[in-house]
This record gives structure tokens, sequence and C-alpha cells, in this order.
């Protein structure tokens, strides 16, 4: 997501440059930097949020619907779509089967991390990992 906020805001104020780290920074703060001064940028991240969380629920759906698998969801999109992503978990899950890996560990547990804490306690392979965002800001890991 972090790179789409970049290119989104690099369209919209020609000259910009921001580097990976700042665009994930103005994902986190709601603001960017221009010509010196903070200015709120809450319409860009929207925009960026709703478009990729339309593309994850079109492919999360299916996944959801099976109801086969253990499903976890990490990563610091995993945070910025909260909201959204336990709204549709909700109406197809049981809280039993999916597991939003707590806020303060989310951003740093990226799905290697994922996948090693999901063979310690339980010995499940898992069938399938699923990196639903293309700059896996947001993973989901499939557990069989």
């Amino acid at each position: 997501m972090a790179r789409a906020v970049r290119e989104t805001i690099r369209a919209r104020y020609p000259g910009m440059q921001l580097s990976d780290a700042q665009a994930q920074q103005v994902l986190t703060s709601g603001a960017v930097t221009i010509e010196g001064r903070r200015v709120r940028a809450d319409e860009v991240v929207a925009e960026v949020i709703n478009a990729r969380s339309q593309n994850l629920f079109t492919q999360l759906l299916p996944l959801l619907q099976e109801r086969q698998s253990f499903v976890m969801f990490t990563g610091g999109g995993s945070l910025l779509l909260s909201h959204s992503l336990r709204r549709l978990v909700s109406t197809k899950r049981s809280l039993h089967s999916v597991l939003f890996v707590p806020d303060e560990f989310a951003p740093v547990l990226n799905a290697i991390g994922g996948y090693v804490m999901a063979q310690a306690p339980s010995g499940n392979a898992i069938s399938m990992i699923f990196d639903i965002i293309a700059d896996g800001a947001t993973f989901c890991l499939i557990l069989a």
C-alpha cells in the first residue's frame, strides 16, 4: 500500500519523491510534507485503502467461504484494513477459525514469521501462503 500512496502523491504533486519508508509514514500518520509544510493526506490514504481493500476482498471471499482452513492476518496492511477485514470475516467465519495478529506485532510479523509461528504449536501444514497485496503490506496465511 505504501507504494500506491507514493505513486498517488507523485501524480497529484509532480516532482514529489517519497521513499517507501516515507510513504509508509503517510499511511500511518495521514500526513505528508509538501514544500516544507505538513499537509493532511487523509483523502489519498482513504483512496488507496479503498482500492486495495476491494482487491483484497475479491480474492479473500472464496477462501473464507470454503471454511476448511484456518486464516491468519498479519502485516501493516492488516492494521489499516482491520475494521473492514473484521466486518467481512465476521459474516463468513467464526472467531475461532481466524486470527488477527495483535496490533503490536502485525507490522513486524511477516508471512515467513507467521509460517514459523503457525508450525510450532500446531504441527499443521500450510497449504497456501497468500500474499494478497502486491507490495507485501498484508498477508493472509491459510492453514490446512
